[in-house]
């Protein structure tokens, strides 16, 4: 895993920020300019040229599954699976609902046809494996029992991640249609003489 500085949230998305020059886009990569000594790639900026520096707005990483706090946490440029892990204040340990850290899920893509990579967290700790690195949207699955079928799992944490999903959507929207407002002390006791 290397280490480029400065891992503070950013508010661009370098990895989606590109330049546009004479309708075609220049290979530019922004997040090695910015991080590292290295300017073997800067472009020089002729007249014409459109820069687009992508804003870093709902790049969430979903945490799921036997972890101690299932959550969405925001995205940073080089998050890790360990740091997602940790921010979700790690996985349960032992018991029957114990996470299966052999074999941990990153789901990435379009939910309908996703790719997954398996890793092993014992590995990882060991030092046999390298840390890997997520990408926003990225859905981390711990899960606590062996599934005979891969296919099975990947539908578990899909669903878990609709789930979650539609329940924080719909606590949001009735939050936001129906509000509620404290009662008056008038209202709750109007009495009426005869």
């Amino acid at each position: 895993m290397q280490n480029l500085g400065n891992r503070n949230q950013s508010i661009s998305n370098l990895r989606n920020s590109f330049i546009v020059r004479d309708g075609k886009r220049l290979p530019v990569d922004f997040t090695k300019l910015i991080s590292s000594a290295d300017h073997t790639g800067d472009v020089l900026i002729k007249p014409g040229d459109y820069i687009y520096i992508a804003l870093n707005d709902d790049r969430d990483v979903y945490v799921l599954g036997a972890v101690t706090v299932p959550l969405a946490v925001p995205f940073k440029d080089e998050m890790t699976l360990m740091k997602a892990l940790s921010s979700a204040g790690g996985w349960r340990m032992g018991g029957p609902f114990g996470a299966d850290v052999n074999n941990v899920m990153i789901i990435r893509g379009e939910l309908e046809c996703p790719v997954v990579m398996c890793v092993n967290l014992c590995e990882l700790l060991k030092g046999n494996e390298t840390d890997v690195y997520l990408q926003p949207g990225d859905i981390v699955y711990v899960h606590n029992k062996k599934f005979r079928f891969g296919r099975e799992l990947v539908r578990l944490a899909i669903t878990s991640f609709i789930y979650a999903f539609v329940n924080d959507a719909g606590i949001f929207i009735a939050d936001k249609l129906f509000p509620i407002s404290p009662l008056s002390s008038s209202s709750s006791s109007t009495t009426t003489n005869p």
